[in-house]
């Protein structure tokens, strides 16, 4: 095993070198000490990032609380539908980024998260996460205010060859929206939907588990944006159970599922109809890249964490 292999390596080199001991007990070198043992056993970064999911997958078997749902996707993939549908099936919190007002929007929607963590075991930050910068933000956030929790991402786009694809699919999904709403002028809302679709394509960062901040997820499930919301929802419950299994003791029925996406289905569509204008705001909000973003139950099938 890889941990073994480490302890070896190390009793040999601060044998040879004790002041290297020394240094690395006051947390000096550590990482050139970890990079000296990578190049010596030749392992790459693959293997290594295989054997470190298996590890954090093993830490989190036991985990019931404290679980941060954290979707990448574009705009149309129906993020919002699954988060009320978990909400509808396990009662888990779901806080929506357009549902925050005013300045410091990117700081209000994690501290908002974190509330509603203090609440439910599990909560859904819904937001599309499109660049690195945005999910470097919200990371931090977490790290420093509640260290202890797990961060789960949600890869909605996992293929960029698929881009082009995601887009029409997507298009397809909102555009009819628009039609529906019959006090907004349709033809500049449909352009206006299209320029913004188009901006998150161009704007997207795909999820890179081997850099920063991505790495710092303790586990990835891979959606499929050109699905269904419904087997998008079966897809992730699936991959929550595997991951946490005794916070899902036992799958929700396909009749559970079933009920609970049609009730997501219905609200989500109430919701965009109330507020379709303002619903594809999203970061920057006259903020740069540069920016310090971090400054400013129905089923009984949860274990309850109290």
């Amino acid at each position: 095993m890889m941990t073994h292999e480490y302890l070896e390596f190390a009793k040999k080199k601060l044998l040879q070198d004790p002041e290297l001991g020394r240094a690395y007990l006051n947390n000096h070198g550590v990482i050139r000490f970890r990079e000296e043992f990578v190049r010596e056993k030749k392992i790459s970064g693959f293997s290594i990032l295989k054997r470190s999911l298996v590890v954090r997958k093993l830490l989190l078997k036991d985990v019931v609380d404290n679980i941060i749902l954290v979707p990448i996707s574009t705009i149309g993939c129906g993020k919002t539908t699954v988060s009320l549908s978990l909400s509808f099936l396990f009662g888990w919190g779901c806080v929506g980024n357009n549902t925050i007002e005013a300045r410091n929007r990117p700081y209000k929607f994690a501290e908002k998260v974190l509330e509603e963590l203090t609440k439910k075991p599990v909560v859904f930050a819904d937001r599309n996460n499109v660049q690195k910068f945005q999910r470097n933000q919200l990371i931090l956030h977490f790290l420093r205010k509640r260290r202890q929790a797990r961060m789960i991402a949600l890869n909605f786009v996992n293929n960029e060859a698929s881009l082009e694809n995601i887009r029409k699919v997507t298009l397809d999904r909102i555009l009819p929206r628009i039609e529906n709403d019959q006090g907004s002028d349709t033809g500049l809302q449909k352009d206006r939907a299209v320029d913004i679709m188009d901006d998150f394509i161009e704007r997207f960062e795909k999820l890179d588990i081997l850099g920063w901040p991505d790495r710092n997820f303790d586990a990835v499930i891979d959606l499929n944006p050109t699905l269904d919301s419904r087997a998008n929802l079966e897809i992730l419950v699936e991959g929550l159970r595997s991951i946490f299994p005794k916070l899902i003791t036992k799958v929700p029925t396909k009749e559970e599922l079933d009920v609970a996406f049609s009730s997501a289905l219905n609200k989500s569509n109430e919701k965009t109809k109330s507020t379709f204008p303002e619903r594809f705001i999203e970061l920057p909000h006259g903020m740069g890249q540069n920016s310090d973003a971090t400054h400013v139950a129905n089923f009984p099938n949860i274990k309850s964490p109290h």
